[in-house]
């Protein structure tokens, strides 16, 4: 198995796992970690159906590197966005300081992808996010 079908399985196993605890355990998530329960539990819940589903995703590029590269790449950014999001609301106030945690972790994951992505795949990362492009990293974008 190559590093990056490896953090991409990686990556789609907690993304399920946290995903399928909100949406069918969130109360009791909340008891364990230091989180506070929503006011409106529908809407927390409903992100952890939609992060299930970005795990499916995932799990699918792990499967086929190849044909669902673009994925991975999609999967980078969600992850960079995602985490740095999160740990400016959380440095913000804004939610619980514990969303520090997750934030850093999808950070860590979209820095791990990303780096696996240009060395095993040898593939420039906005030529294929932009246009679905392998091109190595030294070369320009021939379709440009």
């Amino acid at each position: 198995m190559s590093k990056l079908r490896f953090s991409m399985t990686c990556g789609a196993a907690y993304d399920l796992a946290v995903g399928a605890a909100i949406a069918l355990a969130l109360r009791g998530l909340a008891a364990v970690l230091p989180i506070p329960y929503p006011q409106e539990p529908f809407y927390a819940r409903m992100l952890g159906v939609l992060l299930v589903a970005l795990g499916v995703f995932y799990a699918f590029a792990a499967h086929d590197l190849e044909r669902n590269l673009r994925i991975v790449a999609g999967a980078i950014v969600a992850r960079v966005v995602g985490g740095l999001y999160l740990v400016a609301c959380a440095a913000s106030g804004e939610i619980a300081p514990f969303f520090h945690v997750f934030g850093g972790v999808d950070l860590a994951f979209g820095i791990w992808h990303l780096v696996l992505l240009r060395s095993e795949r040898r593939t420039a990362f906005l030529p294929l996010l932009l246009h679905g492009r392998a091109v190595p990293p030294d070369r320009k974008d021939p379709g440009r």
